[in-house]
């Protein structure tokens, strides 16, 4: 289950010219940086769409 929710960051970090396990420090690093990126711009994306929602919301008031 973690690795599915991991896997865009996964995916981004496919240029990684290193070894691709677990066990390498880099590679998990990248990984968890662009587990991050991806992750904030989720929270953006959400927020613009609540934000977006309730101000369609009051103007309909």
């Amino acid at each position: 289950m973690i690795l599915v929710m991991r896997q865009p960051a996964v995916i981004a970090s496919r240029a990684f010219a290193g070894e691709r396990k677990s066990t390498n420090t880099e590679f998990v690093k990248r990984v968890t940086i662009n587990n991050v990126k991806n992750t904030r711009g989720q929270i953006r994306e959400e927020s613009h769409s609540q934000r977006d929602g309730r101000e369609r919301s009051d103007q309909n008031s």
